[in-house]
């Protein structure tokens, strides 16, 4: 499982779901991880056993196992699956990155502006082949992160022990608001837990 800043909108997310299907849709996308974890080791431990031929142009492991059960199709499936998947994060984070910055007073650019702005810092990073050479980047990222946690829940603790009646004014509704919120809430979770798909 991996956890980024897309946890920050859960708690949007799941008074649009509503805390009942929010609560057991979150149960089961823990137990479906869970069980996509353990089938893709046991694939592994397989492939392993058997030592099937691979040939030597595919080196990530999730390409190994997706090529020793099905063959060619099987890598090109994934490949595919993979590439569709890739295109459509970029793009989310090529916009909210935009519309993130776009809201900075100081920024003078408009919203295409700062989406080419963003294509040109990260296209340089994206040529770095060796990616071991970006875990400094990868550090900075998880220090913001937890720093960003911080502050988000010192700003919502003081602010509800100064003024109780925040609280009161927040919907806590059990059943979803509309059906485009509990599909909003269905994107936003898989994509923050980043949801597999179990090999079978």
């Amino acid at each position: 499982m991996s956890i980024g800043c897309g946890i920050f909108t859960l708690p949007l997310s799941t008074i649009e779901a509503g805390f009942i299907p929010a609560l057991l849709l979150n149960a089961l996308i823990a137990s479906w991880n869970y069980l996509s974890c353990c089938k893709l080791l046991d694939c592994h431990r397989l492939i392993k056993e058997k030592n099937p031929y691979i040939p030597p142009s595919i080196k990530s492991e999730l390409f190994i196992l997706a090529y020793g059960g099905f063959g060619d199709l099987g890598s090109s499936f994934v490949s595919n699956l993979m590439i569709a998947t890739l295109i459509g994060v970029v793009t989310s984070y090529q916009v909210a990155f935009a519309d993130l910055a776009e809201d900075i007073p100081q920024v003078p650019f408009t919203t295409s502006q700062l989406t080419i702005l963003s294509t040109m810092v990260i296209f340089p990073l994206a040529c770095v082949r060796d990616v071991g050479i970006l875990a400094p980047f990868s550090v900075l990222a998880l220090i913001f992160l937890s720093l960003s946690m911080v502050i988000i829940l010192y700003y919502g603790f003081t602010n509800v022990h100064n003024d109780p009646t925040l609280l009161s004014s927040v919907e806590f509704p059990a059943w979803p608001k509309s059906v485009s919120g509990f599909s909003y809430f269905i994107g936003d979770v898989t994509f923050c837990y980043c949801m597999m798909i179990p090999l079978f």
